[in-house]
């Protein structure tokens, strides 16, 4: 991502960015001793038809035309990874794409922050997360285990009359297909805290 005026927009992770990406981030590690980085806003790969990155192509008029840098994006955390683990052991990758999963992108990511694209329904307290996406989603996605990708929760609840109905639902759908969650303190401490030791045990 890169600041263009006072938008940011996602910049090309196949051209120079990449590079200054890196080298900052390998100064980071040197430096503090980081052990992972965190990119919020991480995929998909951003539109690009610049020629120098190879990207793009030419239409029957002669427009250059987008592509979504795939394997550009991959290349970039793959190289990422190779970075990091030649500083550190069990380097973390984690990336925010929430409600847009590129696993191809994601080969060399640790974890994925999913859930704030079905939030406004679930604060207006209209809906209930099981409601919005069924057991396909979940199953395709939702599952920690089929892409070596963890996909982790962002619990959102109303503070209205519905919130006890949606904390239930919530709950049901993401410990029956073995999604973790973040932000527990979304939930009742009393119900969320013996899940959470039957887990460990």
């Amino acid at each position: 991502m890169a600041f263009h005026g006072s938008v940011l927009k996602g910049a090309c992770a196949g051209g120079p960015f990449a590079d200054y990406m890196l080298y900052g981030i390998e100064q980071w590690v040197k430096k503090y001793g980081v052990d992972g980085v965190y990119f919020d806003g991480a995929g998909p790969p951003v539109p690009c038809a610049n020629a120098l990155h190879g990207h793009g192509w030419l239409d029957a008029s002669g427009k250059r035309q987008l592509v979504y840098a795939i394997f550009g994006l991959r290349e970039f955390y793959k190289r990422l990874w190779i970075m990091l683990s030649e500083h550190i052991a069990d380097p973390i990758i984690w990336v925010h794409a929430d409600g847009k999963t590129p696993i191809p992108c994601f080969s060399f990511c640790t974890a994925n922050y999913e859930g704030e694209m079905v939030q406004g329904p679930l604060l207006a307290g209209e809906a209930l997360l099981s409601d919005m996406l069924p057991p396909d989603f979940w199953r395709a996605r939702g599952q920690a285990t089929q892409w070596g990708l963890v996909n982790i929760w962002l619990p959102k609840l109303s503070r209205g009359e519905n919130r006890l109905r949606q904390q239930h639902d919530t709950l049901a759908t993401l410990l029956v297909h073995g999604t973790p969650c973040a932000k527990p303190e979304q939930f009742d401490r009393e119900l969320i805290e013996p899940i959470w030791r039957a887990l460990h045990e």
